[in-house]
């Protein structure tokens, strides 16, 4: 089977295309946790819910007008999702990447930043 000129160019396209992405969906990433990293995040949830015109992320809105996407704290034993509760404080540090939420009651629990 002869693949026709306009085949191979698509099949190259393609090719690159996947290429381009390996590439620099890392260094995107990189650079969005480096900007993180740098913000000190702060306030008391009003409210939490799946972004449905964003693909369905997990997001909370902060008293100070703040939102957030949450998805990357946590993992599979110490989801943040199910934790965090309208009420709670929220805490991050500059320059840190573990984020504190503090029950009403005072306790609080760490949740660390996945990739």
């Amino acid at each position: 089977m002869i693949m026709k000129k306009r085949e191979v160019i698509i099949l190259l396209g393609v090719f690159v295309i996947m290429v381009l992405t390996y590439i620099f969906i890392p260094i995107i990433n990189k650079y969005n946790e480096n900007k993180l990293k740098n913000q000190e995040i702060k306030g008391v949830v009003k409210d939490k819910y799946n972004d449905k015109w964003n693909h369905n992320v997990p997001k909370i809105l902060l008293s100070n007008g703040r939102t957030l996407v949450i998805d990357r704290w946590g993992d599979q034993n110490n989801d943040i999702w199910y934790y965090i509760e309208k009420g709670d404080s929220i805490y991050k540090k500059e320059g840190s990447l573990n984020l504190e939420v503090i029950k009403p009651s005072m306790k609080g629990i760490i949740f660390k930043y996945s990739e």
